[in-house]
């Protein structure tokens, strides 16, 4: 084996590795998030895309009821 397939070789090995490093991270950066939000929705929080989503059923609940008193009053 020359030297350049050597190096390619070596090369071709840290990329394996680092994605399996990467992979790894990638769970225990999942597993620390699902953990972190138990955390902070028991104590009465939300993520900001659930307050969002919240926050938008809210607004058509609003209009809808906005919309069956005004048919209510013109009955």
């Amino acid at each position: 084996m020359s030297s350049k397939e050597t190096v390619k070789a070596i090369i071709e090995v840290l990329k394996d590795k680092t994605q399996d490093i990467n992979h790894v991270n990638d769970e225990v950066i999942s597993s620390l998030n699902e953990q972190i939000t138990k955390i902070i929705e028991s104590m009465g929080y939300v993520k900001q895309e659930r307050y969002e989503g919240l926050l938008q059923v809210i607004k058509h609940l609003e209009n809808r009821i906005n919309d069956l008193e005004k048919e209510h009053k013109s009955d």
